[in-house]
């Protein structure tokens, strides 16, 4: 820029006087894109939204971050979908409400957003099965020095729990 500014040998009005301020006018024009460009880049990343960085593409399509802000986009746009698939899978789960789709929810989505809430579910129903089934052995087999009329007694004054081990 500088040796295009300098007074050249012919006056500000030589041969080569036009094509000097033509050039000098490009730059200013360059430098004053390139400075809203990263003014528009800085408001983009302070923002940090989808909105934001299409706000940036939108104004500056071939900017020095659009390549950037096109994958960060992309990049948004799957976490969105795998949300929103992961929350129609969670809710599929619960409406069935049995361990089978919380396991199915599980193998789908192990990290998923829902995924520490079915573990703790199927540990509640594996309890629940579990004292249930101890129970049924009981009643079906018992130990020799009861007699079926003291267990029935035993049996009968323990109280039934539901699915979440809370008593009924």
């Amino acid at each position: 820029r500088r040796a295009f500014e300098r007074p050249h040998d012919r006056g500000p009005d030589g041969d080569h006087a036009a094509y000097a301020r033509q050039t000098i006018a490009a730059l200013d024009a360059t430098e004053a894109r390139t400075k809203a460009d990263r003014a528009a880049w800085a408001k983009a990343t302070q923002e940090a939204s989808k909105a934001g960085l299409a706000r940036y593409l939108a104004a500056f399509p071939d900017g020095d971050q659009a390549a950037y802000a096109r994958q960060a986009i992309v990049a948004i746009e799957a976490s969105e979908a795998r949300n929103k698939s992961d929350r129609a899978a969670w809710a599929k789960a619960e409406q069935e409400g049995s361990k089978e789709a919380l396991l199915r929810y599980l193998a789908a989505y192990p990290d998923g957003d829902y995924a520490a809430h079915a573990r703790q579910t199927i540990g509640v129903i594996e309890a629940s099965e579990a004292r249930r089934d101890a129970v049924r052995t009981v009643r079906a087999e018992p130990p020799q020095d009861y007699t079926n009329d003291v267990l029935r007694r035993d049996l009968d004054a323990m109280p039934e729990r539901d699915a979440a081990g809370t008593t009924e």
